[in-house]
């Protein structure tokens, strides 16, 4: 089961189930996920606080413009295309998309 950190915000926007598609990098770790697997995400600001999603889509591309073109950006927890976009090239530069690409894996919660 991989793991992965949420800032309190998008932990709690998974948790209440208005978040649906958790949006990273395409690297190594990601490269390994595959649907049906499970993910523990936990919280930044309390790492006791645990939730638990199954994957049952995921959509691959070059960077997360490309990406909004595949998936509804309030999915993801966010207004528009453009919040998703700035947003997330503050935590993923713009070259690190390029290199990586981008993946938005959609989420079943919470088991």
């Amino acid at each position: 089961m991989q793991q992965m950190k949420l800032q309190k915000k998008y932990f709690e926007l998974i948790k209440s189930g208005k978040k649906t598609i958790e949006l990273r990098l395409f690297d190594d770790k990601r490269r390994l996920l595959k649907i049906g697997d499970e993910i523990e995400f936990s919280c930044v600001d309390n790492p006791q606080n645990k939730i638990f999603a199954k994957i049952i889509n995921l959509y691959q591309a070059a960077d997360f413009a490309s990406l909004c073109q595949r998936i509804d950006y309030s999915r993801a927890g966010f207004t528009s295309k453009e919040d998703l976009i700035q947003t997330l090239e503050n935590f993923y530069p713009l070259s690190q998309q390029q290199k990586y690409g981008v993946i938005g894996i959609e989420l079943e919660c919470c088991l």
